[in-house]
């Protein structure tokens, strides 16, 4: 599967995303994290399996939204919640491409950490908010951003595990980290646990 270049088209859209001062790093060796939806809302269109070469079909309708975003545990456990519903009338600014999720049963529905660096202090929120916020260093700031692991959902399958990016041929599952989904006809709602030291 070639989820490798999802990265690239992602990073590429939010090369707009406003600058904000940046802070000091609070120290404490907690990690920023988000995660993200991509959808492929119709599968059946995707070439060799959904993969980022399928972002730009038209046919495919994929997407890519903000999902969720927290601060990791001293000991790297960290544990992501998020809703995605159904969406008529578009979405707003969490949406960094395509059409959002159209329907829920049958869209085939990959997960991607992202890991902002260090928490820092006073700007944390930023950090667990937009794909990339004033700590990063394409930003001017002092953390490395970037996606470090992900899970897929084909359509019907509930559970994942959960992969070091972007390693999912190479089979460097994390141990007991898992990616649970939950479809209805209104949408999807998730809670992933990981580590991610």
């Amino acid at each position: 599967m070639k989820v490798s270049k999802i990265v690239a088209l992602v990073a590429l859209v939010a090369a707009g995303a406003a600058l904000a001062p940046s802070a000091e790093a609070a120290g404490n060796g907690k990690q920023a994290l988000t995660l993200w939806w991509v959808i492929f809302n119709n599968p059946d269109e995707c070439e060799d399996g959904c993969n980022a070469d399928d972002l730009g079909n038209p046919a495919v309708a994929a997407s890519v939204v903000y999902a969720s975003g927290q601060i990791s545990r001293g000991n790297g456990k960290v544990r992501l919640v998020a809703s995605l519903f159904e969406q008529a009338d578009g979405f707003a600014d969490e949406l960094i491409a395509g059409p959002g999720l159209i329907d829920a049963e049958s869209a085939e529905i990959h997960l991607v950490v992202r890991s902002h660096g260090p928490k820092l202090g006073g700007g944390y929120l930023e950090q667990i908010t937009r794909f990339a916020d004033a700590g990063c260093q394409e930003l001017g700031g002092p953390n490395e951003c970037r996606d470090i692991q992900f899970s897929v959902h084909p359509p019907g399958e509930d559970a994942s595990g959960v992969f070091w990016w972007p390693d999912l041929e190479g089979g460097r599952r994390i141990r007991g980290a898992v990616s649970r989904l939950i479809r209805d006809a209104d949408g999807v709602r998730l809670v992933l646990e990981t580590d991610v030291k």
